[in-house]
């Protein structure tokens, strides 16, 4: 016969004699709760064990099967996805980061939206740059919070010509400074102190200048802020300020009209092969970052050009070109 825990209690009130020790009685029966026990020792858990059920020493070896694949392919291939998914990676326009590029072909095949050579490897520098990009928006606007005002004009969309379309980083209203941050590996760093930040970077900085105006701004200087990518510390970036030229924006936004131009006259929409006659200044270092750039020396025409060759590449391809034709 089971007997209930308030008919227990009673008689244990009345086996002592107190008057009202229902309360004692219950308190009493409170030890008697089972307490936890590992189910393998059965010995007392401790608290942070009780949701497993077992002493971390009481766990078997278990088999867990064969090692997982490595992460790093996966994640690759997740990120170039990611990547080519982005707005920024799929803009068919020109914007004013290429507007200073020093090589006309390339900046016609940007103008009439020509295939990019493919490239399936992660952009991995491009991803920091984007991700730092994002924290300091984050960091400015707080700024404003904490100022109580808007000071910071971050990410905003300016138009320097009609149709020419881009976000500038920052825009500083009390000192009317336009701010670009480039988010760079050392040797670029230690270029821009030597020599100072290169033209497309420069031109850059006009141009946002020139769209801040023509939101009825008065920008007063252009600033290009090289942020470490290599460094632990903030304290190795540079920093390159200049006073705001309408005329080097003005100047840059012509050629690029220019070269529109240039690439209607001669029709290469029907005459591809006229890709040769649009000026190039191909270099080591502006070829291999160009998207357009064949590595293998092809004809010239929408889909890219060959571009600089190095010295053995170029020896071979001579020696070709001098084989006589098959018959």
């Amino acid at each position: 016969m089971s007997v209930s825990r308030d008919e227990l209690a009673a008689l244990i009130a009345d086996i002592r004699g107190a008057g009202n020790a229902t309360d004692t009685a219950v308190a009493t029966l409170a030890p008697l709760n089972p307490e936890p026990l590992c189910r393998l020792c059965m010995k007392a858990l401790d608290v942070r064990d009780v949701d497993v059920g077992t002493h971390a020493e009481c766990e078997p070896v278990r088999d867990v099967g064969a090692l997982p694949a490595p992460a790093l392919a996966e994640l690759s291939a997740a990120l170039v996805a990611y990547e080519q998914s982005r707005d920024r990676s799929r803009q068919t326009t020109i914007g004013p980061s290429e507007v200073g590029v020093a090589c006309d072909r390339r900046l016609g095949y940007i103008l009439r939206n020509a295939p990019k050579q493919p490239d399936e490897q992660v952009k991995w520098a491009p991803m920091l740059g984007t991700a730092m990009h994002a924290v300091n928006a984050d960091a400015l606007t707080l700024a404003n919070e904490r100022l109580g005002r808007v000071r910071w004009l971050v990410e905003r969309r300016v138009e320097p010509m009609p149709g020419l379309f881009g976000n500038t980083d920052a825009y500083d209203t009390d000192t009317d400074t336009v701010t670009d941050w480039k988010i760079v590996g050392k040797s670029t760093v230690e270029k821009a102190r030597r020599n100072g930040p290169s033209e497309q970077y420069v031109v850059q900085a006009h141009v946002y200048g020139r769209g801040w105006q023509r939101l009825g701004y008065d920008p007063k200087w252009v600033r290009i802020l090289y942020l470490p990518r290599w460094s632990h510390s903030i304290a190795d970036a540079y920093e390159w300020t200049a006073p705001y030229s309408r005329l080097v924006a003005e100047k840059a936004l012509a050629r690029l009209r220019a070269v529109d131009e240039r690439l209607t006259t001669l029709d290469v929409a029907t005459h591809p092969e006229r890709w040769a006659d649009v000026a190039a200044t191909p270099t080591s270092d502006a070829c291999h970052w160009c998207p357009y750039h064949r590595r293998a020396r092809q004809a010239i025409d929408f889909h890219g050009c060959s571009g600089y060759q190095s010295k053995p590449a170029q020896a071979v391809n001579d020696y070709l070109d001098s084989l006589p034709a098959s018959t």
